[in-house]
């Protein structure tokens, strides 16, 4: 197959809720006139139906002025809400039919809304964050603008944030500020015994986050930002055979071993190249 464009950054910031607090991930590619990093600073989360929690939908606020949000689909047992006379019935379909050609079975299952962004192509492609109201479910906000290939490769980076930034992996910085039992990271505390801090003591050991660009340790630029997104780019990279390089560097290939040697890594990627048909 055809090398598919690589997302270049994603930035990770902490969501302050009405009710909980919950984290947010965003996908968003460099500005194309300045290099810069567009990102979402803040985003706000609460339930719109106290009643109703396994269908009602969350309130987002954007913080991003230029992000709009075009349509907002609570989802139930894996198929969001679309109404069948929506004028965008097709765009928002194609949308969920990228998840559902994409993720594993289970992991469609435990997103809980689909929200419709957009701030033009190229910009912010996505992102993923816990729900205040329904444990270890997920808001997708994606936006229709980017490609089926950009929103594919989006997708499954943002799966494994899914698969290590749960409840029992994660508490967030606001309600970690005064107490971490774990390993404090850029985003929060990481619980011991998690992914994350295991990923950490294997190859972020004595390292700040951000880590000085190095392409002998990373799969991408961005991966070295933090220890959760040098996770995310790595898996996405090991899922899609990607390496960084022709001939992946011993530092690259250790990461890759990482996953090999634990069964839900493995099984994701599995189910994710089914899906995908490679």
């Amino acid at each position: 197959m055809g090398t598919r464009r690589h997302f270049g950054f994603l930035a990770a910031v902490i969501a302050s809720a009405t009710l909980s607090t919950s984290w947010v991930h965003v996908a968003a590619h460099p500005g194309p006139a300045s290099g810069a990093l567009a990102a979402i600073a803040t985003a706000q989360t609460s339930e719109r139906s106290a009643g109703r929690a396994a269908r009602a939908t969350e309130s987002v606020h954007y913080a991003d002025a230029t992000l709009v949000l075009l349509a907002s689909y609570a989802v139930a047992d894996g198929r969001p809400a679309i109404p069948a006379a929506s004028t965008d019935l097709a765009r928002d379909s194609r949308l969920w039919d990228l998840v559902e050609s994409t993720l594993p079975d289970d992991a469609v299952l435990s997103i809980r809304q689909m929200n419709v962004i957009s701030d033009g192509r190229n910009a912010t492609l996505g992102m993923v964050h816990r729900s205040s109201v329904a444990p270890d479910s997920w808001v997708l906000s994606i936006d229709p603008a980017e490609t089926d290939e950009v929103l594919q490769d989006t997708m499954v980076h943002e799966y494994a944030h899914m698969l290590t930034l749960r409840t029992d992996d994660l508490t967030s910085n606001a309600a970690s500020r005064t107490r971490c039992d774990g390993l404090r990271i850029e985003i929060g505390c990481a619980k011991f015994g998690s992914a994350l801090v295991a990923w950490h003591d294997e190859f972020w050991a004595g390292t700040a986050e951000p880590a000085p660009t190095d392409i002998r340790k990373f799969v991408s630029e961005y991966a070295s930002s933090s220890v959760h997104e040098d996770l995310a780019e790595s898996f996405m990279a090991w899922t899609l055979n990607r390496g960084a390089r022709p001939s992946p560097s011993a530092q690259v290939r250790a990461r890759f071993a990482f996953f090999e040697n634990r069964l839900e890594f493995v099984e994701a990627r599995d189910a994710i190249r089914a899906k995908l048909d490679r």
